[in-house]
């Protein structure tokens, strides 16, 4: 598990992705779906569905769109990962 640390809040709160989780949300923020995700990762496509269900419910988000701006907002994810 990976210590990611929400900044911004004044107080700090723990949000712990794993490796595997912090890429596919990486991925997500970079616009790849699902299958693109499990293309790229060498993984089926039901392991990334469950990284999904895992990072959404450890950034208490309802989908991706929310997961990633609460990566960035958040710091989980560098702002300079975002495409160009």
């Amino acid at each position: 598990m990976t210590d990611h640390t929400q900044r911004g809040t004044g107080s700090k709160v723990s949000i712990k992705l794993s490796s595997r989780e912090l890429e596919t949300l990486t991925l997500l923020s970079e616009g790849l779906s699902k299958k693109q995700i499990a293309d790229q990762l060498g993984i089926g496509i039901h392991t990334v569905g469950d990284h999904v269900k895992q990072i959404y419910r450890k950034l208490n988000v309802p989908n991706a769109p929310a997961a990633v701006s609460k990566g960035f907002r958040s710091g989980i994810l560098p702002k300079d990962s975002r495409s160009e």
